[in-house]
């Protein structure tokens, strides 16, 4: 699924991430979800802030597309859900790792990973965009793939713990000092205006909604996006984690994936899907319903 957003449809994504700003600072907080299901187990979920997948809004409701996907998924497992809420990604690694949170969302599936948690099937697909500041510099770049802008000293900045796919992965061990790793979007976007970086990286649908919450309409204006996408050969496939610490982690899973098959056959998925993006058509390679 590629999801790129224009400027002139940001708005929309601009005014809901307002509240999920406004509500960023609020202390960690139990929330039972779905309320209305009978609870064979209450998973605890490691959630940090990243709309519109997953935020909390100005009245304190977590909420997203993500969440939304989870909190059917789980109606179907027949799981309730708390959550403890982290100030980075780096963060919720550290929690799955020491168990004492269940779950986390919108996760690639790398090695690293599978040592302290297990995969469920796919429940969406995600991309990686370049972004640069400047048509200049759009004009000067477009037709260079990543590792071609790295070897005439480009800068990139990324967020710390999270996976921009294996090419980059192998790109990253050979130009280690073109590489900023920052805690924070606040902190990616400040180096890419502030010019100390010549792009970020990052999902585009991510990025656009951080970038039309922090910056000006004149500032926006100013930011493009790479046409090739850093992720586009890879598994662009996103899953739930589990917890190897988690009790009974291997049952959980199994209920997680009986639950993302149903909400797919049954077409709540695409539902969820087409409220955040109207286009949204499910894609034949994305399968994550095998048997």
């Amino acid at each position: 699924m590629t999801l790129l957003l224009p400027h002139k449809n940001v708005l929309l994504i601009a005014i809901v991430i307002f509240f999920g700003l406004m509500g960023a600072t609020t202390p960690p907080i139990k929330q039972l979800l779905p309320a209305s299901v009978p609870c064979e187990q209450t998973l605890t979920l490691a959630y940090d802030r990243f709309p519109p997948y997953q935020f909390i809004t100005f009245y304190g409701e977590l909420t997203g597309l993500d969440i939304e996907l989870v909190k059917n998924i789980l109606g179907h497992a027949k799981y309730c859900m708390d959550y403890i809420q982290l100030t980075s990604f780096e963060k919720t690694l550290e929690n799955i790792k020491m168990g004492t949170a269940h779950i986390a969302l919108g996760m690639s599936k790398v090695a690293q990973r599978e040592e302290f948690s297990l995969f469920t099937v796919p429940y969406r697909t995600e991309d990686v965009g370049l972004f640069l500041k400047g048509a200049e510099n759009l004009q000067k770049y477009q037709d260079k793939s990543l590792e071609q802008l790295l070897k005439e000293g480009f800068k990139v900045g990324t967020i710390r713990g999270q996976y921009y796919g294996k090419q980059f992965d192998e790109l990253k061990e050979l130009y280690k000092k073109q590489i900023f790793e920052v805690e924070s979007y606040f902190d990616l976007i400040r180096l890419l205006i502030t010019g100390e970086a010549d792009g970020v990286m990052n999902d585009p649908i991510a990025m656009w909604a951080e970038l039309s919450t922090q910056l000006t309409e004149q500032e926006l204006s100013t930011i493009f996006m790479h046409p090739i996408l850093v992720n586009k050969e890879d598994d662009r496939n996103i899953y739930i984690i589990v917890s190897k610490n988690a009790p009974d982690a291997p049952k959980i899973v199994a209920a997680l994936n009986k639950g993302i098959r149903e909400l797919i056959e049954t077409g709540e998925h695409t539902k969820i899907m087409q409220k955040y993006f109207k286009n949204y058509k499910p894609i034949p390679e994305f399968s994550p319903t095998p048997k």
